[in-house]
């Protein structure tokens, strides 16, 4: 109990320092237990949302199908299967399911509705309204579809979009736009529950007209009678219809779904808590500048404890209680501020346009296990070191003026900080030089960057006084006084010089790695496009995404029809067509692909494919491009045959007729349309290019294009440059998405140089008396502090950038050039970012420098 006492009242002491140490906890407690409980609240939310999809089917009949999604591009089952699956005993009822994505409504003033980060999707009235999961909306005017001219929209899509029911409306479909009576609004599951669909619904006989040109249904679910055995209706069906298609439970449809819930939720979680690790070492760092900074300081009272009897033991409890009660409130605060992080992060999603189900706050065994460790687990490791140093010091030491817990010693700061740094360059060059694939390189790279990261941690106190010196010339010569003061202060003890810029160097170097990264992907890309894109013109929805390299949810489609359109232009010369689907064909190694399909003979000349081996003459169905790395992995050369499988179970052999390494674009794997339409189906087209005709403006062409595509309004038609950047817009957006989270890591950071700033200034309080003393001005203490913060400020960026521009350059350089072929380095960006570190420097001094300028002189003298 007395240890206890003495720990609050050692606290009680330095309650800023302190404070501003369990604030950089808290946050990231609250970072991470925020992401655990709101993914947490998510998944059971949506996996609720599962139960309630297929509570009303015991069972669904559906094409087999292990490759792609499972809700495009499989084969349809035949209407006539309805009838044959009420014949079998035990079975009750039967409705069947057609549906499409990229159905876009398009409103009364001729504007195609954004999907935000959802989807849109026709779907089919289902026939059995026993099994039907959509409803009439309540409002005394809907009613259900009927015939050919008529449609229903969500009532959220109907009403945030002004669609008035009684009006007519035109809606693209994949056999074209045409026009149909808005006759009510729909609702799914209940009235509340919204989900990420834009959804537009005829009656099933015209949805099956207009999506799947007339063919039967994508699958169809049923009901079991009273008594009746799942297994023994399925063995029935099976023995009915044969290997192709499959018959699954209730129970099998609900883990299909959540699975597929939780692989988008895992890369949500995944990506938070990256951030919240960076938070965390941050926070670790500052914890433990503060302990050492405090151990530092009370060397003399730990120093007299031993002379009236304490044990070495004792010393180091003292220390350890003291980061326990940090981490204790730590904990307690930070799970709260969870809590709200959580509630923030579904607002965030919902307001992004994900349009998620209400989340429950859950708090699982592993979120509040996950708060003890890093609040009180963390602050305890860190403050370990410390106290081991504090329990080493003997009375005599600790008694003798200018002690020090554990004296700097240069030499050594540089051997080992160099050792760790140079076997994470080693590993990183290792990434580089080796052999290795894309998923066998981010252990090296990890690895090796984050022990460069050490390294360099370990290693600034060596270099701290030359760079404060250097770095603080500037200041000497224009401030005089308050520079050469600044300047000396940030250079005498290097050891306190490092470890308060350590904090804001970890910040800079993500973000510094982050930056080098992201922008070298981009120049790679718009390199690739402007090497590849031939066609004048590119016409697709939204930014022409074709691989869902970022944050996109889905390919954008259009009715072929807009393709017909422009084909029979006379402004155009020639006009082509790609389709895409991710993970569309299955490769011999086992792993999904992404499927391109064109004219495969003549693409070429609207996209170059950088034909390495092979030609494209006279290719055709049953032949395949592929690229050449893709090539190298298969160990396959031109004239082998490639086996892929396709949805549905459909496998079919390609001789392999050119390799190209083009994928900016097309991507790995390239058929021809007669393949296509064999294997894949889908009459959507999700881009198309054309080459403007001789004698042709380039104003003149796009005003055609637009006008005649002007019943798709969902398309944008851009010409080559409009093109690039677009494309380069999503890598963008995705930089800014990081940098945000990031931001925050260097917020925590400024507290970290405001904490440790505080500490050097209660350290030197008799200096700053003495200064007072001898006629130094108010103004001079608040310059002197300013400056010197801004050169701790400007080291630790200087150092962080460097090393994250170092570690970040050797990872572009060792990732395949289909993902990174020119290391691009962002300088511009990279000096904001050191204009950045000078502000927050300056900032993180404001509190220590006025509680320099209301020190009492002669207090202050008297201090010791």
């Amino acid at each position: 109990m007395t240890l206890l006492r003495y720990s609050l009242r050692s606290i009680a002491g330095v309650k800023v320092r302190f404070a501003l140490t369990t604030l950089a906890v808290i946050i990231g407690v609250a970072l991470t237990t925020g992401v655990l409980i709101a993914t947490d609240g998510l998944r059971a939310s949506l996996n609720d949302l599962s139960g309630q999809i297929y509570e009303k089917y015991d069972f669904t009949v559906r094409a087999a199908s292990d490759v792609g999604d499972r809700n495009e591009g499989v084969p349809l089952v035949p209407v006539s299967l309805s009838e044959e699956l009420m014949a079998i005993d035990g079975v009750e009822a039967v409705t069947g399911l057609a549906q499409e994505f990229n159905v876009v409504a398009i409103d009364g003033d001729g504007n195609a509705l954004d999907p935000g980060v959802g989807r849109q999707i026709g779907y089919g009235w289902p026939e059995n309204e026993a099994l039907s999961t959509i409803y009439v909306y309540d409002d005394g005017i809907s009613r259900r579809p009927v015939g050919p001219d008529e449609f229903a929209i969500d009532h959220f899509t109907g009403r945030e979009n002004n669609f008035v029911i009684g009006q007519r409306y035109k809606v693209a479909t994949p056999g074209g736009t045409d026009e149909y009576e808005l006759v009510g609004y729909l609702y799914f599951l209940d009235p509340e529950t919204r989900i990420a669909l834009q959804t537009v619904s005829w009656d099933m006989p015209t949805t099956r007209q207009l999506l799947h040109d007339g063919g039967g249904y994508d699958l169809i679910h049923g009901k079991l009678s009273p008594g009746a055995s799942f297994d023994d209706v399925a063995a029935a069906i099976n023995a009915r219809v044969g290997p192709d298609i499959e018959v699954i439970s209730q129970q099998d449809n609900i883990d299909e779904s959540n699975a597929e819930f939780a692989g988008n939720i895992d890369r949500i979680q995944n990506l938070l808590l990256a951030f919240a690790v960076i938070v965390l070492i941050i926070s670790g760092f500052i914890t433990y500048n503060t302990f050492t900074l405090v151990m530092g300081q009370r060397i003399r009272e730990l120093g007299l404890l031993r002379v009236l009897g304490a044990e070495r033991r004792q010393v180091a409890q003292v220390v350890a209680v003291e980061a326990l009660i940090v981490g204790i409130v730590a904990t307690i605060a930070g799970f709260g501020l969870g809590i709200l992080v959580a509630l923030g992060i579904a607002g965030a999603l919902n307001n992004a346009g994900a349009h998620l189900p209400a989340i429950d706050v859950i708090i699982g065994g592993w979120t509040v296990a996950a708060a003890v460790v890093i609040g009180i687990g963390v602050t305890m490791v860190t403050a370990i070191w410390p106290a081991m140093r504090a329990r080493r010091v003997t009375p005599m030491v600790a008694l003798a003026d200018e002690a020090e817990i554990d004296p700097f010693n240069r030499r050594r700061a540089l051997v080992i900080g160099s050792a760790a740094g140079g076997v994470g360059l080693i590993l990183l060059l290792i990434g580089l030089l080796a052999d290795l694939s894309t998923s066998q390189l981010l252990l090296p790279l990890g690895l090796g960057a984050l022990l460069m990261l050490l390294g360099v941690n370990i290693a600034t106190p060596g270099i701290a006084r030359s760079m404060s010196l250097f770095l603080g010339w500037p200041a000497g010569r224009l401030f005089t006084i308050n520079g050469r003061l600044a300047r000396l202060n940030a250079a005498r003890n290097p050891r306190r010089t490092a470890t308060t810029a350590s904090a804001l160097m970890i910040g800079l170097a993500m973000v510094s790695l982050v930056t080098v990264l992201g922008t070298s992907f981009k120049q790679t890309l718009t390199s690739q496009l402007e090497d590849s894109v031939e066609a004048d013109w590119l016409i697709c929805v939204n930014e022409c995404n074709t691989d869902l390299s970022t944050f996109s949810t889905a390919v954008g489609a259009f009715s072929q029809e807009a393709t017909q359109r422009m084909s029979e232009m006379p402004e155009l010369e020639s006009v082509m067509a790609f389709r895409f689907r991710p993970n569309g064909a299955r490769a011999p190694d086992g792993e999904q692909r992404r499927l391109t399909a064109t004219d495969l003979d003549s693409f070429s000349l609207h996209v170059d494919p950088g034909v390495v081996a092979g030609t494209l003459d006279r290719a055709g169905p049953g032949d395949v491009l592929v690229h050449n790395d893709l090539a190298e992995e298969l160990d396959i050369a031109v004239g082998d045959k490639l086996l892929l499988e396709f949805p549905g179970e459909q496998m079919s052999a390609f001789e392999v007729v050119a390799l190209h390494s083009e994928d900016s674009v097309v991507g790995p794997l390239v058929v021809d349309f007669g393949d296509w339409d064999q294997f894949m189906g889908g009459t959507q087209d999700n881009l198309t290019t054309a080459i403007t005709a001789p004698g042709i403006g380039k104003d003149q062409a796009r005003s055609s294009l637009e006008s005649e595509l002007s019943d798709y309004p969902q398309v944008n038609v851009k010409d080559r440059a409009e093109y690039r950047e677009g494309r380069a817009t999503e890598i963008d957006t995705f930089l800014v998405i990081i940098n945000v989270f990031l931001v925050l890591a260097l917020l925590i950071a400024v507290v970290g140089i405001a904490n440790t700033m505080a500490l050097s200034i209660f350290e030197r309080t008799r200096e700053v008396g003495l200064l007072r003393a001898i006629g130094t001005a108010k103004r001079q203490i608040w310059g002197a502090i300013f400056l010197e913060s801004i050169i701790v400020a400007v080291f630790g960026g200087l150092v962080g950038i460097a090393t994250g521009v170092v570690a970040g350059a050797i990872a572009a350089a060792a990732l395949p050039s289909s993902v990174i072929s020119t290391v691009s380095v962002p300088w511009p960006t990279l000096v904001i970012y050191l204009v950045v570190a000078a502000v927050a420097g300056m900032l993180a001094a404001f509190f220590p420098a006025r509680r320099a300028n209301r020190l009492n002189v002669l207090e202050a003298i008297a201090h010791q």
